[in-house]
Parts: structure tokens; sequence; C-alpha cells
């Protein structure tokens, strides 16, 4: 979270000086390979890039994913999720197939057309809180120690720390924080 508050201020800072930015979220799909680029420590993992500088051209704006997916009131709800999902992934295809540089045709839930989540393996299935994510950062949050081995009272859950606060992600898109130095419930 601070990462991202950190980013979003020094975009803001960086575009009013009349710099391009772009976000990078593809960095989660080798987090090992950064990892490795960067130097990171046990416990540190790249959230996402952020390329800024003068931009050489003007660059097509990508589609977003419709905000009733990305944001939510009140309570965390999938109603009519997929629906935007299918129809999102229809607007990538037609982006993806127009657009002037790497080109490619897939949509945006999954290169083989499927949902986000949908056919995962069953070994997925005991950590409920990190099912939806690509394989590649599951093993990489699990090989730097952000998924403790499964305990008496639950199936394992990835561990966040963030200066000094342990953050323990639950299914559903909640959250309950502990005090510096505390276990994960």
């Amino acid at each position: 979270m601070d990462a991202a508050l950190y980013a979003q201020n020094l975009v803001i800072a960086a575009e009013s000086a009349g710099l391009g930015i772009c976000y990078i979220g593809a960095l989660r799909n080798d987090p090992a390979k950064v990892t490795k680029l960067l130097d990171l420590p046990q416990q540190v993992y790249p959230v996402f890039g952020l390329c800024l500088g003068h931009p050489a051209q003007d660059p097509e704006v990508k589609p977003r994913l419709p905000v009733s997916v990305t944001l939510k009131t009140d309570s965390y709800s999938t109603d009519g999720e997929d629906e935007a999902i299918a129809a999102y992934d229809e607007e990538m295809r037609t982006y993806y197939a127009n657009r002037s540089a790497n080109i490619k045709i897939q949509g945006w839930s999954r290169p083989d057309g499927r949902a986000a989540g949908q056919g995962r393996p069953p070994a997925h299935a005991g950590i409920p809180a990190i099912a939806g994510l690509p394989d590649p950062l599951e093993d990489h949050l699990g090989a730097k120690g952000y998924c403790p081995p499964q305990s008496d009272d639950g199936p394992r859950r990835p561990v966040l720390r963030c200066q000094g606060s342990v953050l323990v992600s639950r299914r559903g898109g909640t959250a309950r924080f502990s005090g510096s130095g505390s276990s994960p419930p």
C-alpha cells in the first residue's frame, strides 16, 4: 500500500512537470527474475515497476478494467463481474489486434480465453487467499517466506509485512491489521 501511495504521488508530480509515466505490472510475470535483477532480500518482492521520462511519441491509451469490477462499495461483491470481464476481454482483443506495436490476439483475463481463476490446479484449493494469483507469483511468494506452513487452526495464508505491521490477506478483499511484531492470526 505504501508503495502504491508513494508511486501515485510521484506520478502526479512527474506529470505536472511534463513527464510521461507508465506503470509496469508485468513484473509479477517473473518475480524471481526481477528479484534477482534487483538483488532483493528475503521478504521483499516487486509489486510493480514505474517508468518516467519524456515520451518520444503520443502513446495509445490502453483500455482499463471497468470501475464496476475494481471498486467495491460497502461490501465485496462479484455480481456482474463475469459479464464485465468478458466485455473487457473483447475490448482488449480489439485493442491488441489494432495497436501499432507488440500486436497480440488475446483477452485480458487469460491468454487461453478462460476467465481468471477458472481451472486452477487442485494444489491451490488449500490456499484460498491466493487462489487467484498467477502461478509464478504464488511460487515466488512462497519461496520468499510469505506463505507459512499450514497450522492447526486452518490453511496457510500469505503474510505481507509492511513497515512493522502485518497484513494478513483474507478472501473477499478485507484485511485485519496486527501490531508490530505480532504473529498472523
